[in-house]
């Protein structure tokens, strides 16, 4: 499994990181562990999840971190792994609500603290934003966190490219840390326009898509695999597909992505699996999806893909119709924000 230094950190997490959210069944401790020693095993150390994780039970609690910390505990491994969670998510019966003042913020971030069973976090996510909130005071409540040790890093998820830019101009102005990573939903499958969505989710666009390019920032995307549409297509065909996964990605240009996969798999002699997730770790910036098992099998079949060297033109051969070649790609540019900037083409 191959490790990244994520920018501007000294962490060095795993290329694949594994999601807690499926690590939510009030019984399904002994099927975590199970998940989470495989993953351990195939040479991953980078864990992702959120004290919203298991709040939607009948009897609701941050089921996942208490798995992962009591797993954590048992395989005395907390050393080896890189920890990510998230806090400020709205109450699930009132999502249109943030959840983003001093007090809430301290909150999630202590019990998730408390059920993860460590002092700090190696990389806190604001799990939604609240445009209501000026992002200066947010972040300067973030950076006391740094201070207390209590996290090492921070970073944003769900929030619209506008929101972020102001953050990390307020980051600029103020001295301080700033998000290190964005965590939007990105896959190689495309949402189908108008079908029902979560309008508290933010999706990789071709904006965002170009401020990462642009400034070399990374992404840590999650419902990487979409669900698992693509190869649930590929194993059941479309009518065998749960509704509501259908109507969520059943459209043409997933089509000519599934006949790209298809075809990129014998040209490539790799799995369908192994090549959604390139899609994402060739991209042009730092790229580290967040994957997600139910059985050691999934996981066993996503692993591979961190193992791979990826062409660099992969992403415009998966996203371009069958009978267009790849476009040339540009090298990336500097780093420096000040720097005039051009359009870059997208791998989006």
């Amino acid at each position: 499994m191959q490790r990244r230094i994520l920018a501007h950190t000294d962490l060095e997490p795993s290329v694949l990181c594994f999601g807690g959210g499926s690590l939510c069944l009030p019984d399904g401790r002994e099927t975590a562990f199970a998940l989470l020693d495989l993953y351990r095993e195939l040479g991953g150390n980078f864990i992702d999840t959120a004290n919203v994780y298991g709040r939607w039970l009948p009897h609701p609690s941050n089921l996942s971190e208490q798995y992962i910390g009591a797993w954590l505990g048992s395989r005395a491994c907390r050393h080896e792994m890189i920890i990510a969670t998230k806090g400020a998510h709205p109450h699930l019966d009132s999502k249109s609500i943030g959840r983003m003042s001093p007090a809430e913020l301290r909150n999630d971030l202590e019990s998730s603290l408390t059920a993860l069973g460590v002092d700090c976090i190696d990389l806190y996510w604001l799990h939604r934003d609240d445009p209501g909130v000026p992002v200066a005071d947010i972040l300067g409540v973030l950076d006391g966190f740094v201070r207390e040790g209590k996290i090492r890093y921070y970073a944003c998820s769900n929030w619209s490219l506008p929101r972020i830019q102001e953050a990390q101009e307020a980051a600029r102005a103020g001295g301080l840390a700033g998000f290190v990573a964005n965590q939007p939903r990105w896959s190689l499958a495309v949402v189908t326009a108008g079908s029902p969505d979560d309008p508290t989710l933010v999706a990789m666009d071709e904006a965002t898509w170009q401020e990462h390019y642009r400034h070399q920032w990374p992404a840590i995307p999650y419902s990487a695999q979409a669900n698992g549409y693509f190869q649930k297509l590929d194993r059941l065909g479309k009518d065998r597909i749960d509704p509501a996964l259908r109507a969520r990605f059943d459209n043409p240009t997933n089509d000519a992505r599934y006949a790209r996969l298809l075809q990129l798999g014998g040209e490539l002699g790799t799995t369908l699996d192994e090549l959604v997730l390139g899609y994402l770790l060739a991209q042009p910036f730092l790229v580290y999806p967040i994957i997600g098992a139910s059985s050691p099998g999934q996981l066993r079949a996503s692993m591979a893909a961190g193992s791979r060297s990826w062409p660099a033109d992969l992403p415009d051969r998966l996203s371009q119709p069958c009978c267009l070649p790849p476009a040339c790609r540009e090298d990336p540019p500097s780093r420096d924000h000040n720097r005039t900037q051009k359009q870059y083409p997208s791998r989006y």
